[in-house]
């Protein structure tokens, strides 16, 4: 599986805290059933989260230098989880994409105004978006999604909200965005280890009983593949 979606690098958001930590969440997404992982820290200044593109590249060959001596065999890509904000559009140029790609992860959940527009001027200049877990932010109605859908946006959901870990709600939406075939990928939006609990794996064998093996195989991994084989 391909995991788009998660807090990793250490010490630049709410996520890993420390270089062990952030080996420890490896080696539990591997066990997971994971092979290849984006590392999508947080950049958003209301929320006080964003460092430089350097960091974030020192700290990506950090841990593939680390899970190659620990015999870890996973993939390791940089993007980030931007934090929509009304100055979206004038700073696109300056975001940390995914995997070098013209691909956005964007949190609609601090700010949500003006998203149809903000998408347009994203397609003018050749970006593709990727909706952060739109099943948590009561923002985005469904008719919302369906048109920003429609409109060339892609959504991602998080592992958790299928399986029903949180608020009930959650898991209502995650699973009516999924009947109605608008999930492009489900991530684990990992932020602290796993204790040796499945959580992509155990996903991804609910949602194939509630889809085709196909479909499945479309969310966890044939979808995600694009953002590596995608040139720049």
């Amino acid at each position: 599986m391909i995991d788009i979606h998660t807090h990793i690098l250490p010490g630049v958001d709410d996520g890993a805290k420390t270089n062990d930590e952030s080996l420890k969440m490896l080696e539990d997404l591997h066990k997971d059933g994971v092979t290849d992982v984006f590392l999508t820290p947080h950049i958003g200044r209301l929320r006080g989260f964003g460092a430089s593109r350097d960091i974030y590249v020192q700290k990506l060959h950090y841990l593939r230098e680390a899970a190659a001596s620990r015999s870890l065999d996973i993939n390791l890509h940089l993007g980030a989880e931007i934090d929509y904000s009304p100055d979206f559009v004038a700073e696109i140029d300056t975001y940390v994409t995914m995997n070098d790609t013209k691909t956005l992860l964007v949190d609609f959940t601090v700010h949500a105004e003006d998203i149809e527009d903000a998408l347009y001027e994203a397609k003018l200049r050749g970006y593709t978006l990727i909706i952060a877990h739109p099943e948590r932010t009561t923002q985005l109605s469904l008719e919302t999604l369906m048109t920003l859908k429609r409109q060339g946006a892609l959504i991602q959901t998080t592992a958790s909200s299928h399986l029903g870990i949180g608020e009930r709600r959650v898991r209502r939406r995650a699973l009516k965005l999924l009947s109605l075939g608008l999930i492009d990928f489900i991530a684990s939006d990992l932020h602290r280890p796993l204790s040796g609990l499945p959580l992509m794996r155990a996903c991804r064998a609910r949602i194939m009983k509630k889809t085709t093996p196909s479909t499945t195989n479309a969310l966890f991994e044939d979808n995600a593949r694009r953002l590596l084989l995608e040139k720049p």
